[in-house]
């Protein structure tokens, strides 16, 4: 078991005073980098209910109308152009195909495609804006046990909440190396509304809201594995 009491320390004591601080005002959003604010996150292939997540990175609603997940075989699905494709801040909308997938999936989260078995190492997902612009695209035949367990948790509606002042935060995103932009990862410092409701009170922080849990601390990927549902093997 690792142990960091003085940098645990020194971290609680940076995020409460971040906390005190606190005075109302707008959301100070950070600049993206290039990188989109939304993202597909690596698919459960394997599985009879695959299931194609997008992931919003941005502490804004992101408006899905109009927009297409495209198979690299030709197969696409369209969101429709209503309140239910308005992916909210940090979260994600699941797209799911194959023999078990629900068809009274009734949007929100959750949409059904089609009862065929879509995705495999050769088939590559690729997310499309209405004018036919490729957002963000996966190559399944690279991904990793790592990117498998980041898109587990992503999928499973769990996130991780950090600062980048914070110590044992970049410890914890160095667990997942390149893999760790699957993640649905928090900045308080720049979304610290977000994480005053959310009930954060130290980082590193990861929420389950499936199951409504919060446990504080870094974590080994095979703890957050065993927490999440998700499988992983080194």
């Amino acid at each position: 078991m690792r142990k960091f009491s003085n940098l645990s320390a020194i971290a609680i004591l940076v995020f409460s005073i971040f906390l005190v601080s606190l005075v109302p005002g707008p959301i100070v959003f950070g600049e993206s980098h290039g990188d989109p604010d939304v993202i597909l996150v690596p698919v459960n292939y394997g599985s009879s209910d695959q299931v194609v997540t997008l992931l919003n990175k941005s502490g804004e609603e992101l408006d899905l109308s109009g927009f297409r997940i495209r198979a690299g075989s030709g197969n696409a699905f369209e969101f429709p152009s209503d309140e239910r494709t308005v992916l909210k801040p940090f979260g994600i909308i699941r797209v799911h195909s194959g023999p078990d997938a629900e068809e009274e999936y009734s949007g929100e989260k959750d949409f059904y495609w089609t009862s065929e078995s879509i995705w495999d190492e050769t088939n590559n997902p690729r997310l499309i804006d209405p004018e036919g612009k490729v957002i963000s695209e996966l190559d399944l035949s690279t991904t990793g046990e790592v990117d498998l367990l980041a898109g587990c948790l992503t999928r499973n509606q769990v996130k991780m909440y950090g600062l980048v002042t914070c110590p044992h935060c970049q410890s914890q995103k160095d667990e997942f190396g390149n893999s760790v932009r699957y993640v649905n990862y928090v900045e308080c410092s720049e979304n610290r509304r977000t994480c005053i409701d959310a009930g954060i009170r130290s980082v590193p922080a990861w929420v389950f809201e499936n199951s409504n849990r919060h446990k504080v601390g870094l974590k080994s990927l095979e703890r957050l594995s065993s927490l999440a549902g998700c499988s992983y093997s080194e």
